[in-house]
């Protein structure tokens, strides 16, 4: 069977942007928060993805932070993770995975060999904070037809 693609790939440009993003500071809100157990400790920990915003460039883009528990620094790190997500800290003696959820912050990237390649990693998290940006502003960037460039009259809803 032939498939007729109505175009010439000659006419198709291709995305050469490949490798690792600038680092820098990137808007992010976390998308998705699990308890787990370390696989190196076996440590209880908290797993955040956390979905790139407000660049639409790199808009979807995602990211993972881990705050393994049971270490010499896991509550500086939940205590530097909360504060950056804007999440109160005073007496709090217990964290479940679902407080993260749909959090934001900025993050700072950096970029780290891994199997010989260049990868984006998160260096630290930051607390969101815009002059120019309303929270709704970068909120609305999270909407399907932003992040995968859908154009709003062909979505069926």
């Amino acid at each position: 069977m032939t498939i007729n693609l109505n175009g010439n790939l000659d006419d198709v440009e291709t995305d050469e942007s490949y490798g690792p993003m600038p680092i820098g500071d990137y808007y992010a809100i976390v998308t998705e928060a699990q308890e787990k157990n370390s696989q190196s400790s076996g440590n209880p920990m908290i797993e955040l993805e956390l979905t790139l915003s407000g660049n639409e460039k790199y808009n979807g883009k995602k990211f993972w932070h881990y705050i393994v528990f049971g270490m010499d620094h896991s509550l500086k790190s939940l205590k530097q993770t909360m504060t950056s997500l804007g999440m109160p800290t005073d007496s709090v003696t217990a964290v479940s995975a679902s407080q993260f959820l749909d959090k934001r912050c900025r993050i700072h990237n950096k970029h780290e060999e891994y199997q010989g390649e260049m990868k984006d990693k998160i260096h630290y998290l930051k607390p969101y904070q815009s002059s120019s940006e309303s929270p709704a502003a970068i909120e609305d960037d999270l909407l399907p037809h932003k992040l995968f460039g859908a154009d709003l009259d062909d979505i069926p809803f």
